[in-house]
């Protein structure tokens, strides 16, 4: 499994690369950084994540700007907390992972959503999908447009769970079979 953290823009031939690395088998997480690009560098992260990946996403959306309860837009639960509220009466976003295993990781950041047809959804903050996976080539793209990095540098235990889980070999073999 290959695994590229924060990604922002980035160049063709690493990017061909990358697709080559599927083409041998490889599984791919993408972990979107294009929450923190300009409009332009944002513009040419989507067309290379369509290009090379057939992967459509939304623009950025800041989940910590204006989000009190009262006017949270992701305040839909179904089944799960998606948002713990603080002290200071702003909630706070939870990422509800639901594949390899089900668990919440707190969100620190923007989050680029998902918005092509064909993945399967791994990833919600309320309704709003922002983690995917799919066959792609010989090998799988696992996407994440909600960072996970800051949780994990954080020390988040749910976070360091959930991607052992997504790298463990039985994931991994797993997802290789279909």
């Amino acid at each position: 499994m290959a695994l590229v953290p924060g990604l922002g823009t980035l160049d063709p031939a690493i990017a061909q690369t990358l697709l080559d690395l599927m083409e041998g088998g490889t599984h791919l997480l993408l972990e979107s950084g294009a929450g923190f690009l300009s409009p332009a560098e944002f513009s040419a992260h989507q067309r290379m994540l369509h290009r090379y990946f057939d992967l459509g996403v939304g623009p950025p959306i800041d989940l910590w700007a204006g989000n009190s309860r009262a006017d949270c837009r992701f305040d839909h639960r179904p089944g799960s907390h998606q948002r713990k509220e603080s002290d200071s009466g702003k909630s706070v976003p939870y990422v509800n992972y639901l594949w390899p295993r089900e668990t919440i990781v707190r969100d620190f950041s923007r989050v680029v959503p998902v918005l092509s047809k064909g993945e399967d959804i791994i990833g919600r903050i309320g309704p709003l999908p922002v983690a995917s996976k799919k066959r792609l080539a010989n090998g799988s793209l696992i996407f994440l447009g909600s960072p996970l990095g800051p949780a994990l540098r954080a020390g988040d235990l749910e976070a360091r769970s959930w991607l052992g889980s997504v790298t463990s070999a039985e994931t991994v073999a797993d997802f290789a079979r279909g």
